[in-house]
């Protein structure tokens, strides 16, 4: 939700903390592992525009509308966080986190402005999400500060406190690689500036945007490990479409997924 102003209201956030309040009251006992949300990258960047759900024509304009909802989403994880450790995590040992996706981003080669670049995808993906939560500052990575301007709406302090920390462990989704390579006429809708490649060599899933490389796994975890001094990672998501097959033996032999 956003005022007249195009900034965020939080107005779902009441409504939204009496549902989490009665998840954690009425499972608690039995559910030991939470996430607030799976993929907020996903439903809020790609449902923005995209043609992913929600898809609400209202909320399409992708110059405004995924920065304003990822903005609540992330105060709405933090205030289910700060209720959950406060209410019910000490008697019920439960753990509280986030689910994030991003696939890896490896440079097309060793020029600094392909190194940069994918940087740059990876953080304005995975650090979106993350780097308030994780990083040191409760904030958005200064990369996105710096290009977004006034696209991004600042924390409070209080805001900022509540993120800061708001997760035991890190969820990660990961499918595959793609190569990527500075491109400084090409914005993006994300402001990347960045284009994006597959080599030959890699194998290529039923779906049309993934590509296999189990390298690029080791490197998503060891980037998340360094950036965000080696939280707990847990692997939430990870799998390889394919045609429909003839038997069961032939779905599960996926061997493209980690080659």
């Amino acid at each position: 939700s956003r005022d007249e102003n195009g900034r965020p209201t939080g107005q779902l956030l009441p409504d939204w903390l009496a549902y989490v309040e009665t998840c954690f009251s009425e499972f608690g006992d039995r559910v030991k592992f939470w996430i607030t949300f799976n993929e907020p990258w996903t439903f809020l960047y790609l449902g923005s525009g995209w043609g992913h759900a929600p898809g609400i024509p209202y909320f399409s304009d992708m110059s405004v509308d995924p920065w304003i909802a990822g903005h609540n989403v992330l105060n709405a994880h933090a205030a289910a966080v700060d209720l959950y450790r406060r209410k019910f995590q000490k008697h019920q040992n439960g753990k509280i986190g986030i689910s994030n996706n991003c696939d890896w981003r490896e440079p097309k080669t060793g020029k600094h402005k392909d190194i940069a670049a994918a940087e740059r995808a990876v953080e304005f993906q995975l650090g979106w999400f993350s780097d308030p939560i994780f990083g040191k500052t409760g904030d958005y990575p200064p990369a996105m500060r710096r290009l977004y301007g006034a696209r991004l709406p600042n924390f409070t302090a209080k805001e900022r406190r509540l993120l800061k920390g708001s997760a035991d462990f890190f969820g990660l989704n990961h499918y595959g690689t793609a190569f990527v390579s500075d491109a400084p006429d090409n914005e993006g809708a994300d402001r990347d500036f960045a284009n994006f490649s597959h080599s030959p060599d890699q194998p290529r899933a039923a779906s049309s945007w993934l590509y296999g490389a189990g390298w690029g796994l080791r490197k998503i975890v060891n980037w998340v490990s360094r950036r965000y001094g080696r939280p707990p990672i847990y692997l939430m998501e990870g799998g390889w479409s394919l045609p429909k097959a003839s038997s069961a033996d032939e779905e599960v032999a996926d061997n493209e997924r980690v080659l």
